[in-house]
C-alpha cells in the first residue's frame, strides 16, 4: 500500500509543479478509480485453518485497496477546490475533466469543487456522496449511475446535462 500511496503523492506533486501535465495526472487517476474493485465487506470470522488465513489477507488487501482509492479521491477532490477568495488558489487546477465511467467511489466528496467536465455514467458511488455547491462549467453525466446511500447536490450547478444521443454522436 506504502508504494501505492507513494505513486499517488509523486504524480500529485507533479501535476502541481507542472500545470502542462495536470490533465495526464487526472486521467491516470481516473483510469485507476475506474479499474474494478471489490468493497472489504466485513472482516471473516476467527477461525483456525488455511481458509481463514487466506480470507483474512484477502480482506487486508481489499481493505487497503480502499484506502488507496479514497485517497486518489481526494487528491482530486483538493485540486478542483478554487477556494473562497476572488483569486483561485494556488493549488487549483482549472479545466479539468473527469472520465469516471463504471468506476467505483467510496464517500466521494466533490463539495465546492469545479471541473469543467465530468462523466458518472455506469458509477456505483458507494456511502454518502456530496456534490453540494459543485459547479461543472461544460457538462456532467449520470447516466445509469448508482447511489448506495445518500447524495448531497445542495447548490449544485450543471451548466449542461448531457442526453445519451448528444454523447452518443460526441463519441
Amino acid at each position: 500500500m506504502g508504494e501505492a500511496l507513494g505513486g499517488l503523492y509523486a504524480l500529485e506533486r507533479l501535476a502541481q509543479d507542472n500545470p502542462d501535465q495536470r490533465s495526464t495526472v487526472v486521467r491516470v487517476f481516473c483510469a485507476y478509480l475506474r479499474m474494478p474493485f471489490e468493497l472489504p465487506g466485513e472482516p471473516p470470522q476467527p477461525a483456525v485453518g488455511p481458509e481463514y488465513e487466506a480470507a483474512v489477507l484477502v480482506h487486508r488487501e481489499r481493505v487497503q485497496e480502499r484506502e488507496v482509492r479514497v485517497a486518489a479521491q481526494r487528491i482530486l477532490r483538493d485540486h478542483l477546490r478554487p477556494g473562497d477568495g476572488p483569486q483561485p488558489a494556488a493549488t487549483f487546477w482549472p479545466d479539468t475533466d473527469l472520465d469516471l465511467i463504471g468506476s467505483s467511489l467510496i464517500d466521494f466528496d466533490l463539495q465546492r469543487c469545479t471541473a469543467r467536465t465530468a462523466i458518472f455514467e455506469l458509477a456505483t458511488f458507494t456511502d454518502s456522496t456530496i456534490f453540494k455547491a459543485a459547479t461543472f462549467d461544460a457538462f456532467v453525466v449520470f447516466e445509469s449511475a448508482t447511489f448506495t446511500n445518500f447524495a448531497n447536490f445542495r447548490s449544485a450547478t450543471f451548466d449542461h446535462v448531457v442526453p445519451q444521443e448528444v454523447r452518443e454522436f460526441l463519441s
